[in-house]
Order: structure tokens, then sequence, then C-alpha cells
């Protein structure tokens, strides 16, 4: 349900922005004359934000993504485009190399690997006109290429089998990369690379006398489209960006920034809650600390339910909870139940018998054996109610530093 939760919410932004589109572009014509003028150059304007927020937080992806994009939005207003057998390779190329960026690792703007990859996409551009002028015969009955048994069928295939039969194939790595990764980038690939095809297969329409665009309202709608498939990307890095300021990668949770903006903004009333991993020191010099990063994930996962409260990872094996509006005696209760949680957990430790190959090791999750090794902490809690001039995460701490000389696995207040 959670995974289900985080794809909606990921979508809605898309989304919102396609219902506004289509509720909106039967009045794309009666935009007035200035700012029609200026319409065209608005991915450009999208396309420079993108790059510089990109080379400023060495998000290459959505740079490659974004020349891809510009690339596409110049070719469906190129004379060049009357070509079908052109048009029938870009329906190929493009969402490929959407796709292949989707799989590629964040690199620094300047390295090696992203200007690779940059020239992958530019040599693409180089081999298809060399393919056009000098091997135009023989690419194109290639291209046309489709099994007999489709000749029995009674309508005709808008555009060749093989680059349909790449598209479903496209369309099974997108689902399957983000059913791996379910994050922003993944998502607004899926997004892009339909809007992409979309444009494409509907310009190969028109092209072919099937379409009955008005052909102004089709140039105003695809610049239109375009420049809001760009401003997602902005989004994107936007929300990355923030992300990686305000969240703890390890665990999930919101970090001490964000802790810190919020003790700002909260009110009167309030109650802080520091909380400590017992002995978690000693825990990672036995067994680790691959499985100590196991141990603050299970934590923050049972911190991330407490009722009525937000939790913070404040440092190290440190975490905070923020009961806003809150009196101490109405948080003791929802930190007892995070106390008692964390304490009944089990964590089973991987043993030298496990399978290197993840499939199998999948299906051994949660069979234990006599062989297997089970481990549990436990947290000591310290909570303070707001009072005038007092920081109250000082206050919390103190608390919890007596919970701790009281034999630890314990809150005091």
């Amino acid at each position: 349900m959670t995974d289900l939760f985080r794809s909606v919410r990921l979508l809605l932004l898309p989304l919102l922005l396609v219902g506004a589109y289509y509720g909106l572009s039967p009045y794309f014509l009666y935009i007035s004359p200035p700012w029609l003028e200026l319409l065209p150059w608005v991915p450009y304007l999208f396309a420079a934000i993108i790059t510089l927020l990109g080379w400023h937080f060495h998000s290459s992806r959505a740079i490659l993504v974004t020349a891809i994009i510009l690339m596409t939005a110049h070719w469906l207003n190129s004379p060049q485009l009357q070509d079908p057998l052109l048009h029938q390779l870009l329906l190929a190329l493009v969402p490929l190399n959407l796709v292949i960026i989707g799989f590629y690792r964040e690199q620094s703007l300047l390295s090696m690997q992203t200007l690779g990859r940059l020239l992958l996409v530019l040599s693409q551009l180089a081999l298809v006109a060399w393919l056009l002028q000098f091997h135009r015969s023989e690419l194109e009955p290639w291209l046309q290429l489709q099994p007999a048994s489709l000749a029995l069928l009674s309508f005709t295939l808008p555009y060749p089998f093989l680059i349909i039969i790449s598209h479903l194939l496209i369309i099974i790595a997108l689902v399957w990369q983000y059913s791996r990764q379910p994050h922003l980038f993944e998502c607004y690939l899926i997004i892009t690379v339909g809007i992409m095809l979309w444009l494409l297969f509907r310009s190969l329409l028109q092209l072919q006398g099937q379409s009955h665009f008005d052909q102004n309202l089709s140039l105003i709608q695809q610049q239109i489209l375009i420049s809001l498939n760009l401003l997602l990307w902005i989004t994107a890095i936007l929300i990355h960006s923030h992300n990686m300021a305000y969240l703890d990668e390890l665990t999930g949770l919101s970090g001490r920034r964000a802790l810190n903006q919020r003790l700002m903004a909260l009110g009167r009333r309030h109650t802080v809650a520091m909380l400590d991993i017992d002995h978690f020191k000693q825990f990672n010099d036995t067994y680790g600390h691959d499985v100590g990063d196991q141990v603050l994930q299970l934590v923050a996962s049972k911190l991330r339910q407490v009722r009525g409260g937000t939790a913070y990872r404040y440092g190290g094996e440190e975490f905070c909870i923020i009961f806003p509006g809150k009196a101490i005696e109405q948080s003791l209760p929802a930190l007892e139940e995070v106390r008692q949680n964390i304490e009944a957990a089990q964590m089973h430790l991987r043993g030298q018998q496990r399978p290197k190959n993840s499939k199998q090791g999948k299906k051994m999750r949660g069979k234990t054996n006599g062989k297997q090794k089970s481990v549990s902490v436990t947290i000591s809690i310290g909570a303070a109610q707001r009072q005038p001039k007092v920081n109250s995460i000082k206050q919390a701490d103190k608390a919890l530093y007596k919970a701790k000389e009281n034999g630890r696995n314990c809150i005091c207040y």
C-alpha cells in the first residue's frame, strides 16, 4: 500500500499538467499574438534553466533527456520530417535513447561518461543522415519487414511492425525499471517517453493525411506540451535537490536541517523526544557497519509509524520525534509504543550459507534455521515539553542522558 501511495503521489503533478493541457487546449487559438511569438522560445528557456540546475546539482541525466526533447521538437518542425522514412527512424530512436538514459548512473556534467553519452546521441544523427543518403534503398525494405500472418488482418498497421515490437519492449523496460526504482526520475521518464511518442505518432498521421488537426492549433499544442514536459524536469531537479538537502538517504527520514526548520515553525505547545539506540557502537564493532545500517533502517521504519508525531534522524544513532500541539502526557503513550515495537523487532543476520542468488535469497526471507542468528536492539528516550526561553532539544537531550543513567531501554522526562 505504501508503494502504491508513493507511485500515485509521484504521478500527481504530471497528471495535473496533462489534465490542464487537455482541458485548456480548445482555447489555445485564442492566445494573443505577443504570447504566440514568445511561445516557440519557452522550451529553450526551460532547457537553459534545466542545464544550469543540472550543472549545479550534478543531474546530467536530466540534461540528456532535455537534449533529446529539444532535438525531437526541432525535428517535428523541420521540413526534412516530411520524409516518412526519417519519421519512422525517429519513432524507433527517440524512445530507445530515453530508456537507455534511465539506466545510466548520475555523473558530473563534464565527466567523460556524460560527454560520451551525449556524443552517442549526436552520432546517431550522423548515422541516420548517412543511411538516408547512401543506403535508403536497402534500409526501407528492411524496416518494412513484417510477419506474413499480419497480411490476414483486416486493418493495416500505422507504422512498421519492427518499430511496434521495439515500442513494446521499451514499455516493458520502463515498467520493469520503475518497479525496481519507483523514483521521481523513472516516473517522469515514463511520462516523457509517452509524450514524445504521441507527438511523433500524431505528426506521422498528419504526414499520411489521416489527421484532421488544424495545423496552427497543432503547432501551438506541440510547443505547449513540450514546454510542460520540460517544466516537469525542472521540478524533478528541484525536488531531488531538496531531498538531498533535507532527507537522510539511509533511513528515508527527514534530516537535521528539516528538523531545525520545523522547530522554528512550531507553535507554543509541543513536545520533543530524543532517541538513542542503546550500545550501538558496540553493536557496530561486533556485527559490522553493514548490519549497523540495517539496524538504523529498522528503527527508522518503526519511528515512521509513531502516532501523532514526526520522526527525524538527528545524526549517527540519534533520532528525534516532534509532537506538535501536544503536551508531554499526551505524547508518552506513543513513545512507549515505539519503544516496545523496537524492542520486540527481530532482525535475522545473513548466515554464511546464505545463497548469493538474490531470487533464492528472497525465498529464504522469514525462514529461520538453527544456524541463523537473530538480533534485536533497544532505545532510550528523553522527552521534553516546550517551555518559554528554553531550548526543547537540549531539554530532551538532558532527559535522554537521564534515561541512559537509569539503565537504558526506558523513557525519562
